[in-house]
């Protein structure tokens, strides 16, 4: 004798794409890496200048940054007396200090004095974004030169916090190369349901004599 009968209707509708995407990110590069003489000086600028859209023409803006003279000569190799930094007389420090890229280009460098430990945020035209530390004062009279290289192209370098106040200064920005701007193409995609809809109708009878 039939005691009883379960009808079980599932309806599962799936619509889930997973990416997996070999981005090449942005990778630290040393000063060997770029073949011209800087881009970006600010020697044209003014002690006290708030640094914004004057290098446009080059592809880029920038963010917290304005001109200093005082410390110009005392990091940096070559003869200029202005760098950009992102404190003023009237005080200290703005954080991230950005610079903004309308042009992407593949390799971005300069020179920095921070102190001590200091986070750079790359954000690459890929998509990408990576973050590296510097120790950017190795001595008491030096900087560093930092550069990095996207081949898709650099969107973004934002700078910032430093280990101890968050000053910096910066200067001898390079430029070099044009990316793509694309992201690139996938190694792998993993299709988990496309505009799926699955309906599963199964009957589960349970007998009894």
């Amino acid at each position: 004798m039939r005691k009883g009968r379960l009808n079980l209707t599932l309806v599962t509708v799936s619509l889930l794409v997973v990416s997996s995407v070999a981005y090449a990110g942005t990778v630290s590069v040393g000063a060997g890496a770029f073949s011209g003489t800087p881009v970006i000086t600010f020697e044209s600028l003014s002690n006290g200048d708030a640094i914004t859209n004057q290098f446009a023409a080059d592809g880029v803006t920038f963010t917290n940054l304005w001109a200093n003279t005082e410390y110009g000569t005392t990091y940096f190799a070559d003869a200029g007396l202005v760098g950009a930094a992102n404190f003023t007389d009237a005080g200290c420090c703005v954080i991230p200090a950005v610079m903004n890229f309308s042009t992407p280009y593949t390799l971005v460098g300069f020179e920095i004095v921070t102190n001590g430990d200091t986070e750079f945020d790359l954000t690459g035209a890929d998509g990408s974004i990576d973050v590296f530390h510097f120790n950017a004062r190795p001595s008491s009279s030096s900087g560093i030169f930092v550069g990095f290289q996207n081949a898709a192209g650099i969107s973004s370098v934002s700078i910032g916090p430093a280990a101890v106040n968050n000053a910096l200064l910066l200067d001898n920005i390079q430029l070099e190369g044009q990316g793509s701007g694309t992201v690139p193409e996938p190694t792998s995609w993993l299709l988990f349901g496309s505009g799926l809809a699955m309906v599963l109708r199964g009957r589960l009878r349970r007998f009894k004599a």
